[in-house]
């Protein structure tokens, strides 16, 4: 038994190199074969999935929530897309444009200049007043300054506006 164990350790980094490269090879047959078992045994992969969330309630949330923080991005755009549209307003900004924003600034607040952890997107043109979710009216703010613009236009108009 010590010498299948010994041995084992020793031959671990070439047996996963091994498995690695079986996968790569083999990645349409084994997702195939993923595929079917679904198919054959859906209803009790569904059941245990919903027995096991059931159960562990914490683990869902928690589980959402370091989803939401590593994709925050994403989560912020998308509120702004949906604010806009409920609105009838334009929301064509995407994650790439709001990112090429973020460099045009520096990553700095557009209206004070620091440099927080987090930027908030500022609609130039509040939504309230028309403006939609769109490059040219998107720049980044810090949470206070945001914050205390409020749904008024800008004392001072941000020196860079993308036109992407």
């Amino acid at each position: 038994l010590e010498r299948v164990k010994t041995r084992a350790q020793a031959h671990r980094a070439s047996l996963r190199e091994y498995q690695k490269t079986y996968r790569q090879e083999h990645l349409a047959s084994i997702l195939k074969r993923k595929r079917t078992y679904y198919q054959e045994h859906r209803a009790a992969i569904l059941e245990r999935n919903k027995t096991y969330r059931q159960a562990h309630p914490e683990a869902g949330r928690e589980s959402r929530r370091a989803y939401q923080n590593a994709h925050a991005t994403m989560f912020q755009l998308y509120k702004a897309k949906r604010n806009a549209r409920k609105r009838g307003l334009p929301d064509t900004l995407t994650i790439d444009q709001w990112q090429a924003i973020q460099v045009a600034y520096k990553h700095r607040c557009a209206y004070c200049g620091s440099k927080p952890k987090k930027l908030t997107q500022d609609h130039v043109i509040p939504l309230a007043q028309g403006g939609g979710t769109v490059p040219d009216n998107i720049v980044p703010a810090c949470a206070s300054c945001n914050s205390a613009k409020r749904d008024r236009p800008p004392v001072v108009i941000p020196a860079i506006r993308l036109l992407i």
